[in-house]
Parts: structure tokens; sequence; C-alpha cells
């Protein structure tokens, strides 16, 4: 009905419904004034027109009634259909793995996170079921307590946590969770990004902070207090080429304590360990 309706219009629809409505009430009167042997139609009140009258009077109505809940129940399912197209077409275009699901069951999710995780496909890691199995042991419940967490409309978190992929290797996944309605339920729509290579490079940045806290600035400190009481003359009179020599190495001493104290300072900066 509604592709008739698009066709040639809402009243046109209607009319024909109602008279398709006429045409069946008069054959059921016919045959029931038939089996009952009841006055002909010229015999009935009003000369019988009010079986012609009244299918239009109450049919156009209701057909139009009908056939606009039809129309805006086809629009609605059109527009769900014309968003969820265009989020597939935004999903697949981007760099980041995309996955819609309740429970950690997916409903759909692109390539990008399929890939991420080690699936050929979109639709093999959809088929795989419960994605909970695809995060370390450890860390498996407070991953199920982050999900509940977000379960409420306008709720988000991004968290940076250890996922397996499909084989078993363990990598650093970014995650925006956040609050969706998908086909009228309440879902989670999963946002991942790998950070497995940032992550090694922040960790390759802590090891060298820690070097430079421990294994530098505490020998290089001896060394600038050593070369202070030679220059200050505490440790004797020293010949003037010794002595020239000596302040040159305190004052480069000095630089590399103030470079080691900045790199210090901005890892500090960075932790918000200093507030200015």
């Amino acid at each position: 009905m509604t592709n008739l309706t698009a066709r040639i219009g809402v009243w046109p629809t209607a009319i024909i419904v109602s008279i398709a409505l006429m045409l069946a009430l008069n054959f059921l009167a016919t045959i029931g004034f038939f089996v009952l042997d009841q006055p002909t139609y010229s015999e009935r009140p009003f000369g019988g027109v009010l079986i012609f009258v009244v299918p239009f009077a109450v049919g156009v109505p209701i057909s139009l009634l009908f056939i606009g809940a039809l129309n805006r129940a086809r629009m609605a399912e059109i527009s769900a259909r014309d968003n969820e197209a265009k989020f597939r077409d935004l999903a697949e275009g981007s760099v980041q793995g995309i996955c819609i699901q309740q429970n950690f069951v997916p409903f759909c999710c692109n390539q990008a996170f399929a890939t991420m995780f080690g699936f050929s496909s979109a639709e093999e890691a959809i088929a795989f079921g419960s994605m909970a199995t695809l995060m370390p042991a450890p860390t498996r419940d407070a991953a199920i307590a982050r999900s509940h967490e977000v379960r409420e409309p306008g709720k988000s978190r991004t968290v940076v946590h250890p996922a397996l992929k499909v084989d078993g290797t363990e990598i650093w996944v970014e995650t925006h969770i956040r609050h969706v309605i998908w086909d009228g339920k309440d879902a989670l729509q999963l946002t991942a990004l790998d950070v497995s290579e940032r992550r090694k490079v922040d960790e390759m940045k802590n090891d060298f902070i820690s070097t430079v806290s421990h294994e530098l600035r505490t020998p290089l400190t001896s060394i600038k207090g050593a070369l202070g009481l030679l220059e200050s003359g505490m440790m004797g009179d020293l010949p003037e080429q010794v002595r020239d020599v000596v302040k040159i190495a305190a004052t480069n001493s000095d630089r590399l304590v103030r470079l080691i104290n900045d790199i210090l300072d901005i890892e500090r900066i960075e932790a918000g360990e200093i507030k200015f």
C-alpha cells in the first residue's frame, strides 16, 4: 500500500481503499439479503444508498489514518536504514576500530576493528561470539565493570587496557566506550585504537628517565661536588693551568646537571606533579 501511495498519492489511495470496502460490503450485503430474503435495494431505507455512502464516509478517514501511519512507519524505517548505511560507510572508512556490542556480543563492527584483533573479516569477528574472551583473565572483571558504568544515556569513558588477539597475542588498546541505542536496544559503541607501539615508546622513555635519574644524576652530582672543592682551593692550591682546566670541567658539569634536571622536570610536568 505504501508503494501505491508513493505512486498516486494519499487521497487517491484512500478513495481506492474505500471503493474496495464498498464493493466488499455490497457483495456481502447482497448475499445476506438473498439468503435472508430481505427487500430489494429500492425498498430499503433511503433507497438503499446508505450501503454506498457509509463505506466512503467511514472508509476514507480510516484509510487516511491507516495510510498515514504506514507512511510514517515506512519513513522511519527508511531513515533508520539510511542512518545505518551512513554509519557503516563512516565506520569502514575509519582507521579506528568501531564495534557496536551488548554484553560483549558484537552486533556489527568495521574491518579496522576485526584486523586489530586478528580476524580476517568483520563477519568473522561478529561470529566469534563474546569479546570478553579477548580480555586477559586478570583484567576481565575490570572490563566488565567499566561496561556497566556507561549503561546510561550520555555516559562515556576512555580507558587504556590490555587485550588479546584471536591468536593469543597481547596488545594494548585505547578504547572510548559510550552508550548508544541500536535497533531500539541499549548498546555500547567501542571506538578502539591499537596503542601497543606508543606504549613501547612510553616504556622506552620511562627507562631513559630512570637511567638519567639514577645512573647519571647521582654520579654527576658527586663529580660536580669534587670539582667544586678543587676549584675553591679547599683541597690545596693548584697550578694556574690546572685551575683553569678544573674551572672548565666544573662549568660543564653544572650545565649537565641543569640539563638532567630539566629532563626530569619535563617528566614531572607531563605526570602532573608540578603545577604552575
